[in-house]
């Protein structure tokens, strides 16, 4: 089991790289945690850009719903318009898993039938 001190690092890195997108007008829209990686010598690495993109409020509206379902933001779901704040929400599931060991919701379906 991971020591509350190095959950609190690896909390903290992740916030920090979701800082650094935000700084840069980019969503990840897949924020889990097998794509947060942990090396004890590097410390802890966000992964898997694939579908990240650029958000410009001035852009055209995000609606596409992409992503892993058990870490997806309600609106993202309902391929509702979405900001940065669905990879705010994805953090709040992924620090939930991290202090749990469980992720949020696994006991739910999608809304297309697709256990989450």
């Amino acid at each position: 089991m991971m020591p509350w001190q190095a959950k609190l690092e690896c909390a903290l890195s992740v916030a920090k790289a979701l800082v650094y997108l935000k700084e840069r007008q980019v969503i990840h829209r897949d924020l889990k945690s097998r794509n947060v990686l942990l090396d004890s010598d590097k410390g802890t690495k966000l992964a898997d850009f694939g579908i990240s993109r650029r958000h410009d409020e001035d852009e055209q509206s995000m609606t596409m719903g992409v992503g892993t379902y058990r870490w997806m933001a309600p609106e993202v779901l309902a391929f509702r318009h979405y900001t940065i704040a669905v990879d705010v929400f994805s953090f709040g599931v992924l620090l939930s898993e991290l202090d749990t060991h469980q992720i949020p919701y696994s006991d739910k379906q999608s809304g297309h039938g697709k256990r989450m």
